[in-house]
């Protein structure tokens, strides 16, 4: 039992232009057609690429005169030579001028790089990924002993009260 392949629309519309040249085997052709009468999206497209493929051939394009070949190889070779040359003074200027540009780029690269390793190069591993540096650990560990500080502050005038208390008392 073997299967028939659906043509596609993708698939179709790319085989229309070959179908209009007649370079489709009768395999193809006869897919092509069953496909044109089930879909009419097809159908349309394919009536209106035929309608504007037969517009083209029918068109007559003018031919160049005589005189436009007899002298078309020699512009051409020409126009060529005057690239490969350059235009005037700016070509050999330009051609004198091709190394600043180069350098100016890469001493602005080289200024920028200098410019990078310098700054991070002053920084530790430690500030660049973001991991506390010494110093931080250090003031987090002067940050406690503050703390502590404070609230050895906090006793001492809880001291004083309390003896200041029970000489009013007494008084």
């Amino acid at each position: 039992m073997v299967l028939e392949k659906k043509m596609t629309c993708g698939e179709m519309e790319q085989r229309l232009i070959l179908n209009y040249y007649g370079e489709l085997d009768p395999v193809e052709k006869r897919e092509m057609e069953q496909h044109l009468t089930s879909c009419a999206g097809c159908a349309k497209f394919g009536d209106r690429l035929k309608g504007m493929l037969d517009r083209v051939g029918e068109t007559a394009f003018p031919l160049p005169p005589d005189e436009f070949w007899q002298t078309f190889s020699r512009d051409v070779r020409e126009r060529i030579d005057s690239r490969r040359k350059g235009k005037g003074w700016w070509g050999s200027a330009w051609s004198v001028l091709k190394p600043v540009p180069l350098f100016v780029t890469l001493v602005v690269v080289g200024l920028f790089s200098f410019s990078v390793l310098f700054w991070y190069g002053r920084r530790s591993p430690e500030e660049m990924v973001g991991l506390p540096t010494p110093h931080d650990v250090e003031m987090v560990q002067n940050l406690e002993f503050l703390e502590e500080e404070d609230l050895l502050e906090e006793m001492d005038l809880l001291t004083d009260l309390d003896t200041a208390l029970p000489e009013q008392e007494a008084g």
